[in-house]
C-alpha cells in the first residue's frame, strides 16, 4: 500500500509526449503587410491556439512559429466563411498584465512553461475587381485636354533655345 501512496504522490508515470503538427503560413490569403490590391474591408476576424509548449524537442519560438501559422490558417477560415478572399494586416495580440494589449506583426506567444497560447487578429477583406487601363486615345492630360487632340494637330511647344534666337 505504500508502494502506491507513493507513486500516486510522486507521479511515478512518464510525462506524456508532446504532439506536434507541422503547420505553413497560408501565403496565397494572408498578408501581414500593406497589399497594394485594391479591397473591401468586411471586418475582423480573430483567432486563438493553444498548444502544449512543454517540448523538449524543439525550441520555444519554433513552436511558436508553427502554431502562428496555424492562427493565421484559423484566420482564414473565419474570413472565408463571411465571404472574404483574404486576409490583411495579420497581427499577434498580447495581453498585457494592466490590462492594455499590445499588437506585433510577428508571432508573439505567452508561455507557462507547459502550454502556450496565440491570439491574432487581422481583417478580412474582398478583393476589388482591378479596372482595365484607359484608352490612351481617350485620356485627358491634367488641364482635361484629350492627348489625342494634341497629337492630331501636331501641336508643340517652342524650344526654349530656339525661341531666344
Amino acid at each position: 500500500m505504500g508502494w502506491a501512496l507513493s507513486c500516486t504522490l510522486l507521479g511515478c508515470g512518464t510525462i506524456p509526449e508532446a504532439r506536434y503538427e507541422s503547420f505553413e503560413f497560408p501565403n496565397k490569403n494572408a498578408f501581414i503587410t500593406a497589399v497594394k490590391r485594391p479591397f473591401q474591408p468586411l471586418g475582423w476576424v480573430k483567432a486563438k491556439v493553444n498548444f502544449q509548449s512543454f517540448d523538449p524537442n524543439r525550441e520555444e519560438s519554433a513552436l511558436c512559429k508553427n502554431y502562428y501559422n496555424k492562427a493565421v490558417r484559423q484566420l482564414v477560415q473565419a474570413a472565408l466563411s463571411k465571404g472574404a478572399d483574404a486576409v490583411v494586416d495579420v497581427k499577434s495580440v498580447v495581453f498585457l498584465e494592466d490590462g492594455r494589449q499590445e499588437t506585433y506583426p510577428t508571432a508573439e506567444c505567452s508561455d507557462d512553461g507547459f502550454e502556450g497560447q496565440i491570439l491574432l487578429q487581422g481583417v478580412a477583406v474582398k478583393w476589388k475587381k482591378e479596372q482595365k487601363p484607359q484608352d490612351t486615345h481617350n485620356a485627358h492630360d491634367a488641364h482635361g485636354l484629350e492627348n489625342s487632340s494634341i497629337i492630331q494637330t501636331g501641336l508643340s511647344t517652342p524650344d526654349p533655345v530656339s525661341a531666344a534666337r
